[in-house]
């Protein structure tokens, strides 16, 4: 049997990591000219759909904003949505197609849980346009798979592990924090890609949402700089991001909670 072959659209850090664990064929599509992909706009239908001519058995989608403003993630986010549903519509193709979101649609922010069947109200816009192309694409007829992934770091997303070493850290300490290494999201992203019979949505994190403080003095303590000092007291703010729902169908992270990410990227950094 043939292995499926696969529509990368978006092809950044997480859509390459992926498409080194695909087996079968990748095409990556991305703005900018770079060697091993096709320079496309994923928004412009006409060039989509010449694109999706030859028929890909599955596609991933991981757009980037063009601007980290409400009309960037319109542009960007929602306008991909709908060229890729018309493209198909038009070409009279139903490949799975996976779309990766954020836990930004939730607007919970005061300590709660949160999993797939939470209340999307998302106060940002990042949130409100993401959940907008999520709409757009699952009202498509299409076998559509949300995958809202939470902050992913690793190789060359250290920015936190600067602010800590710096002791430049100017975030709530009380605030849950959530995140995701990015081989993780790429092997999370590939099983969801394969997977027998997913379900529409899945919230892609690690296994430990854990209080900002905690994650600062643990890594003021890898680097031995100085914590910052913490605030006493306030209202816990955040959310918690419950992975269950991914972990039942079969997948388990590699890097279960923040500490077993950060050293493995100290352990390269040395």
């Amino acid at each position: 049997m043939p292995s499926a072959s696969t529509l990368l659209l978006g092809f950044g850090d997480i859509a390459q990591r992926v498409a080194a664990r695909l087996p079968g064929s990748c095409t990556g599509v991305r703005r900018t000219p770079s060697a091993g992909c096709i320079a496309a706009d994923a928004t412009n239908k006409a060039a989509l759909t010449e694109i999706l001519a030859p028929g890909f058995d599955r596609i991933l989608v991981t757009m980037t904003p063009t601007a980290r403003s409400d009309s960037g993630y319109r542009d960007s986010y929602v306008a991909a949505a709908d060229a890729l549903a018309e493209s198909l519509h038009q070409l009279d193709q139903r490949p799975r197609v996976v779309f990766v979101s954020s836990t930004s649609v939730y607007g919970q922010a005061s300590g709660e849980w949160v999993d797939e069947s939470s209340a999307t109200e998302p106060e940002h816009f990042s949130g409100k346009r993401l959940l907008e192309a999520e709409r757009r694409l699952c009202s498509a007829d299409l076998p559509v798979v949300i995958a809202r992934l939470s902050g992913i770091y690793g190789p060359g997303r250290d920015r936190l592990l600067t602010q800590v070493r710096d002791g430049a850290v100017r975030r709530n300490l009380l605030a849950y924090s959530n995140r995701i290494h990015a081989d993780d999201a790429a092997s999370a992203l590939c099983h969801l890609l394969a997977l027998a019979e997913p379900a529409q949505c899945y919230l892609v994190s690690d296994d430990a949402p854990v209080l900002l403080a905690e994650v600062v003095r643990g890594l003021a303590k890898l680097q031995q700089v100085v914590a910052p000092e913490q605030s006493q007291g306030g209202p816990l703010s955040g959310k918690r991001v419950c992975n269950a729902r991914l972990k039942a169908s079969g997948w388990a992270p590699a890097y279960p909670d923040w500490r077993a990410g950060y050293q493995a990227i100290m352990a390269d950094l040395k």
